[in-house]
């Protein structure tokens, strides 16, 4: 089963599952669901009826929670198979791991950056806080564009936006004390760099529109779109959409790693198969050990989205398959784009859930609570200072963790 909504993923998913079944003689029944919470829904639907799915795609803030919960069976074997056959297994970022058991099997990985047009702005690339807002205010009005765009909507984009950039100012949600997670943003100097944070936001998003409505796909677009000059985002797929739709500044769009204020690091993760207590897990081995070969581990990051999805397993990206898929990509992608995202930006980033060590179990529900993304929107639409606020979503934070412990 698979939230993966993009139909030549899906194609090929199917293909393997057919190539699986002429060679085993088993039945691979696959389900396709909807992204986000509807994936989590619908697995957690059949773990109660008593019938749980041998597979499922998840993100590491899926996995790791439901691994803490009991629910998951450890991967390992599988893993040990994928490292045989490809050299190594990839960095413990983009790994899913619990009192030395794994419980994923990462087949591609994202993270987040910021996307900026050469040809607006010649002089100014972003890579730190002051260039970002430097870049947006010399755009900002040139042919129509804003010069960013920053999300002040409702959904997990604001949420995800806010901690690309906390994380580039070493600020944190959460911190591990005593073998127990607690909630860290009220701690003095993390707490500050929330404020600072915010603050900083505030300010590009007087070069933005006012975004009240924006969601990961007006993100997406809003370059592709001509509506802004730069944004961050959580992925490639600026690039990749506007590679697509042949927009002559295609070339001229490039990305680099998080604008550095105190460290140049970003959010990121790894989507996975995991497999579930209580299903036929001889037989999800047998699946994924299948799976675990360099022309399956090459192809599907490629169909779900060339680039934005990036192999973790470092021989699968270094092979002569992946180049030459790579060398199939359109003009616009140079190789300086491409080694920027696949190296720079994938070797700095962290996953929500890698803030503590071992990994938060609670990330999912610390993120779904959608208490980051209203102190956004308290201070981008309410004009609120953040200072003032900070104190009561560092306690609905406490309150939801709270919850999530019981």
């Amino acid at each position: 089963m698979t939230d993966e909504s993009n139909p030549s993923a899906q194609k090929f998913l199917k293909q393997v599952g057919s190539s699986f079944e002429s060679e085993t003689g088993a039945s691979v029944k696959m389900e396709f669901v909807g992204r986000g919470s509807s994936g989590s829904e619908r697995v957690i639907q059949l773990l109660q009826a008593g019938d749980p799915p041998e597979i499922f795609t998840a993100n590491q803030s899926q996995a790791i929670s439901w691994a803490i919960r009991g629910i998951l069976a450890p991967v390992d074997e599988p893993l040990a198979t994928g490292k045989e056959r490809l050299g190594e297994l990839p960095g413990e970022n983009a790994r899913t791991i619990l009192e030395g058991n794994e419980y994923s099997v990462p087949f591609g990985a994202n993270a987040g950056c910021y996307w900026y047009r050469a040809d607006v702005v010649e002089d100014t690339v972003p890579s730190t806080w002051e260039d970002t807002l430097a870049f947006a205010e010399k755009a900002n009005g040139k042919s129509g564009l804003k010069g960013s765009y920053v999300p002040a909507g409702s959904d997990s984009s604001t949420t995800y936006h806010f901690l690309n950039w906390l994380y580039s100012n070493e600020g944190t949600i959460a911190k591990r004390e005593n073998d127990e997670i607690r909630i860290a943003v009220g701690d003095s100097e993390n707490r500050s760099r929330w404020v600072e944070t915010m603050n900083f936001i505030k300010d590009l998003h007087q070069y933005s529109p006012d975004a009240t409505d924006s969601t990961w796909s007006t993100m997406i677009q809003a370059i592709p779109n001509e509506t802004s000059a730069s944004n961050w985002y959580g992925g490639a797929r600026p690039k990749v959409q506007a590679a697509k739709a042949d927009k002559p500044f295609a070339a001229d769009l490039h990305p680099v790693p998080m604008p550095k204020n105190r460290q140049r690091v970003g959010d990121g993760s790894a989507d996975g198969f995991v497999t579930f207590k209580g299903a036929d897990t001889e037989v999800a081995h047998a699946f994924l050990e299948f799976f675990l070969q360099m022309e399956n581990m090459v192809q599907l990051p490629f169909e779900l989205a060339p680039v934005h999805v990036v192999s973790p397993w470092p021989t699968v990206v270094s092979s002569d398959a992946w180049k030459e898929n790579v060398d199939q990509l359109p003009d616009a992608w140079s190789k300086d784009d491409i080694q920027t995202y696949m190296v720079d930006v994938m070797e700095s980033y962290q996953p929500v859930s890698h803030e503590t060590e071992p990994p938060n179990p609670y990330a999912e529900s610390l993120l779904g609570s959608n208490h980051i993304t209203n102190f956004v929107q308290e201070v981008l639409i309410n004009d609120k200072n953040p200072d003032d606020i900070v104190d009561d979503y560092a306690s609905k934070l406490e309150s939801t963790l709270k919850k999530a412990k019981q």
